[in-house]
């Protein structure tokens, strides 16, 4: 049982930061047509909570933003309802569109 109190607690950041991130995609979205920005925090989320599930879990993951390998590494693990095609659309918001001409 030892270490688990600082496990939740650094699960809790990993939430925490994605929630950030869904709150600043719903702020944006109201604010004007910052779809680019949006979607990039839209993805932000969903690697940050697939993170937090990964630690929680104590499973080894690489400094990535590939939501394909986040997801293949958690579903070793568990059986989740979350299907790759359900985040598939998101992973290419890590980069595109940050920048100009994207």
């Amino acid at each position: 049982m030892n270490g688990q109190p600082d496990r939740i607690s650094e699960v809790k950041k990993w939430i925490d930061k994605a929630e950030h991130d869904l709150m600043a995609a719903k702020h944006m979205i109201e604010l004007a047509d910052l779809t680019d920005i949006v979607c990039f925090h839209c993805q932000q989320c969903a690697e940050k909570h697939l993170k937090a599930f990964l630690f929680f879990n104590d499973v080894h993951f690489p400094k990535t933003h590939d939501l394909r390998l986040l997801l293949e590494l958690a579903q070793k693990h568990c059986q989740l309802e979350l299907k790759l095609s359900d985040i598939i659309p998101l992973n290419r918001y890590t980069i595109e569109g940050r920048y100009p001409g994207d």
